[in-house]
């Protein structure tokens, strides 16, 4: 099962990209340990595999494919190097859509157990990553190491975030010196946070709707009405970015709720009628990445 699972993963295949090199790792069969050592695998084996030790090798890439289908929970991707083209005003001319390589197989309440030992590591006062904490919104991860030699050790932090809703799947990779002892939570971890604080700085300076409206959505799956969610903030016209102090232990955000409106005793003939919200203006399309460059260089 450890090793069916991990194949699910996308372990143990190249993710055929147009790139060269490419290596498929290895997941371990009793073929493989037989020709290595004389012997299938045994108890001590599966035990150094399900914590990622032994014969069992990965790449950056196969790694953070299988946090994004941990993240999704329904399916292994296919890996693609583009998304979609713009033109030099940000319109998209060709987009490439996901497409699905393979089941994931795994019982809800299991990957529901996965996520939140993921997001325990991150978000408990004792967790080895928790170091690659954003505040809001949660990001969950694995921590880890890895060896390239007797001599040399890899610190690995892989995960995804939102914990909700997830938009970006990773894996931070710390190439340790000769002799240099290395760890996933204080190596790799202080990585990740970097890059997500910047990430989302962005976000926020754009007005992109990030964490407790996005995360409400997802659980809800339905988007909020009008009334309760404007521009960014939530029923008590808090920025929904600034939740963070509001989060319970299970990582999830909290709302509070609006209180309903008091029935007039009016007759309904001299109620007055509150007019419509006129809907916002469309937004301008965002300036081409490649036109803002050209003009840096102008």
């Amino acid at each position: 099962p450890i090793l069916s699972m991990a194949a699910r993963l996308g372990y143990g295949s190249k993710l055929n990209l147009p790139i060269e090199g490419e290596s498929p790792g290895l997941l371990p069969s009793h073929e493989h340990m037989k020709e290595k050592f004389g012997n299938r695998l045994i108890g001590g084996h599966l035990a150094n595999l399900s914590i990622g030790q032994g014969q069992i090798y990965a790449t950056p890439v196969q790694i953070a494919r299988g946090m994004c289908a941990i993240a999704n929970g329904q399916y292994l991707p296919k890996a693609r190097l583009i998304k979609h083209i713009q033109d030099l005003d940000g319109n998209i001319i060709e987009a490439f859509p996901v497409e699905k390589e393979g089941s994931l197989g795994v019982n809800p309440g299991n990957l529901k157990a996965v996520h939140a030992g993921m997001r325990g590591v991150v978000a408990d006062g004792d967790g080895t990553g928790k170091s690659a904490g954003i505040g809001y919104p949660q990001l969950v991860g694995k921590t880890g190491t890895g060896q390239w030699s007797e001599t040399r050790n890899v610190a690995l932090f892989a995960g995804f975030v939102p914990e909700v809703n997830p938009e970006y799947a990773f894996v931070a990779i710390y190439e340790g010196s000769l002799g240099e002892g290395v760890s996933g939570g204080k190596s790799a971890a202080p990585i990740v946070r970097s890059v997500f604080r910047q990430i989302y700085n962005i976000k926020k300076s754009r007005g992109d709707k990030i964490g407790a409206v996005r995360q409400l959505n997802a659980e809800t799956e339905k988007a909020p009405k009008a009334e309760e969610v404007a521009d960014g903030q939530d029923a008590d016209g808090q920025d929904a970015d600034s939740q963070d102090a509001d989060s319970n232990d299970s990582g999830e955000s909290k709302t509070k709720s609006k209180p309903k409106p008091k029935s007039s005793s009016k007759p309904a003939e001299t109620q007055k009628v509150r007019p419509a919200t006129p809907a916002p203006a469309p937004a301008k399309p965002k300036e081409g990445f490649l036109k803002r460059l050209l003009k840096k260089r102008e």
